[in-house]
């Protein structure tokens, strides 16, 4: 049985700061989940047994959000000022180095809803 949903976009972009924008894809590719797994999959029994180390498991989810789930930015700079260009090295650094940005980002990834307004958004245009 096929069910009617609605139409979803791939990407939204997302205000994180003032002029710092994010371009998020939800959490729900196949891409992110594929990467996740990938990624985690040679410590499988430190994740289960919770001996996995807080800065590893960081890095994990960080490398698996970066590409997937954050695939864009505007705004981003390094310290001195200079923007930054979106790659998935970049975005794992920044990702580490902000946890408030990841949460954010994550946020946005898990809701379908910004995905479903985007896309009425963009009929109504």
């Amino acid at each position: 049985m096929k069910f009617n949903l609605p139409a979803r976009v791939a990407t939204v972009s997302k205000e994180f700061y003032e002029g710092m924008f994010f371009e998020i894809a939800p959490s729900s590719n196949h891409q992110y989940r594929n990467k996740q797994l990938m990624l985690n999959k040679p410590y499988r029994r430190q994740i289960e047994n919770l001996s996995i180390k807080t800065e590893k498991l960081d890095k994990l989810h960080a490398q698996s959000i970066a590409g997937t789930v954050l695939v864009g930015w505007k705004g981003v700079c390094d310290e001195s000022g200079k923007p930054v260009p979106f790659s998935e090295d970049a975005a794992v650094e920044f990702l580490l180095q902000d946890p408030d940005a990841k949460d954010f980002i994550m946020e946005v990834a898990a809701s379908s809803q910004d995905f479903i307004q985007q896309e009425e958004e963009v009929k109504k245009s």
